[in-house]
């Protein structure tokens, strides 16, 4: 089964945009929007003054660029995955599920670490929010990968 596009276009949905407004209205989003105007929907949904947005923004740049690792070695997972779908071996089963649970440690592990980093420039109460958008949006775009990854035979 190929699905290798739809799912490179799943996986690139956290690369940054540019974008500078902030307004405080939540809207519906969908997973292309998640995928395409993360940024612009992380400005439309955490409120952030000019000084905390100063602050803010520089650590978001580099969290993003250290989650498009992740997300890099996810896509290569993926396609490994949905590429020997119908010839996998035990081994290279094995191989897959313990990228799979090592990417997702990675993931957490980055959570962790830019915590302080954003607890640092931004009230405690925003980083909630942020981290509340960051895992919505991530959440849509692994809903609609796991429509398109086959199960396992």
């Amino acid at each position: 089964m190929r699905v290798l596009v739809p799912l490179a276009m799943l996986i690139v949905y956290l690369a940054p945009t540019t974008v500078t407004a902030q307004t405080v209205p939540t809207q519906e989003i969908t997973p292309e929007m998640a995928r395409t105007e993360k940024k612009q929907i992380v400005a439309r949904n955490l409120p952030l003054t000019a000084q905390e947005a100063q602050r803010f923004w520089p650590v978001y740049e580099a969290y993003q660029r250290q989650l498009q690792e992740c997300n890099a070695r996810m896509a290569r997972l993926l396609e490994d995955y949905t590429h020997h779908y119908d010839s996998l071996s035990n081994e290279h089963a094995q191989r897959l599920v313990d990228e799979f649970v090592a990417v997702n440690e990675e993931r957490a592990q980055l959570q962790r670490a830019y915590l302080p980093k954003f607890e640092q420039v931004v009230p405690a109460v925003k980083v909630v929010r942020y981290y509340q958008i960051e895992h919505k949006l991530y959440a849509l775009v692994e809903y609609e990968v796991a429509m398109i990854i086959p199960m396992m035979k």
